[in-house]
């Protein structure tokens, strides 16, 4: 019955009559701007979210199983509707219609929830499922009563109870409502005076999961704590890629396609390897670095001053000139971005240990994970570590082309 209800959708409402909005006016069209990642921001966003729930609404019908089944003739009917009524990117297409569909879903588990599963059971109040509720008259009647016998079916009820399990294992529930990450970010950017860049997805992930009275959830609070605690200590400092602090804190890898912290727009691709992400990196790395540095050099006057103190007969024979530090030269900095395939997929960050500027792959120390089921170009066959994930603190053959250093990113980005 669900299947042959998917296909007659093909050729009904075709031209069905969309939501209007108060927002348009003479003035004309909205404007929607975005953030550093595609995400839209500022009180426009939320008209065009608002807008994106009546086009869920009202344009498509709720008889659909599942989202796939709407076809792609209405989705472009959709996003055709949006743009007479908003200026968007072209580029957020994608995401404007996941995002109608996610409030289509949601508009009917409410209905589910609002007025079916609370009368399904009850033979007279069953009889009030018989029409559309009032409060939606746009709904035909026809198409809610298949919605309803979809619901109170044998395979509806087994899918609901499996989904039931799954969320009862999300233990760290946002406090967002419509508010969104990206608009969190923003809020935080007024309050705080920090870039988009530096606001790193740990932080939004606390700050999300801040109750309203203050503090957090007890589930939520233990990983609070580990996040503060790995901030604290070099382990968590400047870790860069999908092993970083949150990542460490939750204790779970990154799902593919899925940024925890960010949104369920944001991608791997754009929250990880942005060349600002990656720059960021880099002067949080130059920081601790020069950091290090500065102890080594301090401990090196102690010792200089040490030997000056012992008398030549018993002194460790060093020269000043083995001492002194030479201004015109700079440490070399030998770490480095590792990639596969090509130059711009970069898996993991590491050192270079050997580079004879002859040969066609170097020595390389693999230290950071930044995809773990990447593939290695030279495997460790003798010890079985195929994967990026497996060689973290091996020392690898490594195509040199393929070699980043991040003295060069450096150059690059600046």
């Amino acid at each position: 019955m669900e299947s042959n209800s998917d296909s007659d959708h093909a050729e009904e409402n075709k031209s069905q009559r969309g939501p209007t909005i108060k927002s348009k006016s003479s003035k004309g069209k909205l404007i929607i701007t975005y953030n550093k990642k595609g995400v839209p921001i500022g009180k426009e966003s939320v008209a065009l979210s608002t807008f994106e729930g009546l086009v869920a609404r009202t344009m498509i019908p709720i008889t659909y199983t599942t989202w796939p089944k709407v076809g792609k003739e209405r989705k472009e009917e959709l996003w055709q509707y949006v743009m007479a009524h908003f200026v968007v990117d072209p580029k957020s297409r994608k995401q404007t219609i996941q995002s109608i569909g996610t409030k289509w879903r949601n508009f009917k588990h409410t209905l589910y929830r609002d007025y079916i599963e609370t009368q399904k059971n009850d033979p007279e109040e069953k009889k009030n499922l018989l029409n559309p509720p009032l409060e939606y008259p746009f709904l035909k009647k026809e198409d809610w009563k298949l919605f309803v016998s979809q619901r109170t079916s044998k395979q509806w009820e087994e899918t609901s109870k499996k989904a039931k399990k799954v969320r009862a294992h999300h233990k760290y529930n946002h406090h967002l409502s419509r508010k969104g990450y990206a608009r969190l970010t923003t809020e935080i950017m007024q309050e705080t005076g920090l870039e988009e860049e530096e606001i790193d997805r740990a932080m939004l992930w606390k700050r999300a999961r801040e109750l309203k009275i203050g503090g957090f959830d007890s589930d939520v609070q233990v990983v609070v704590d580990k996040i503060d605690k790995l901030k604290e200590s070099d382990s968590g400092e400047g870790t860069c890629g999908t092993h970083d602090v949150l990542t460490q804190a939750l204790g779970t890898d990154e799902q593919r396609g899925h940024v925890r912290g960010m949104g369920k727009f944001v991608t791997p691709q754009q929250y990880f390897y942005l060349p600002n992400t990656v720059k960021h990196y880099m002067d949080t790395e130059k920081k601790k670095y020069d950091k290090r540095l500065n102890k080594l050099e301090d401990e090196l006057e102690k010792l200089k001053r040490g030997v000056n103190n012992v008398s030549e007969a018993e002194s460790c024979q060093w020269g000043n000139e083995d001492l002194e530090d030479n201004p015109d030269e700079e440490p070399l900095d030998m770490s480095c971005f590792l990639a596969v395939d090509n130059a711009s997929n970069i898996v993991a960050k590491g050192t270079i240990l050997m580079d004879t500027n002859e040969e066609e792959f170097l020595r390389v120390m693999l230290e950071i994970c930044l995809h773990r089921e990447a593939l290695l170009p030279v495997p460790l066959e003798e010890e079985f570590i195929m994967e990026v994930g497996d060689a973290i603190g091996q020392i690898l053959s490594w195509p040199r082309h393929l070699v980043i250093q991040c003295s060069d990113l450096v150059i690059l980005f600046s």
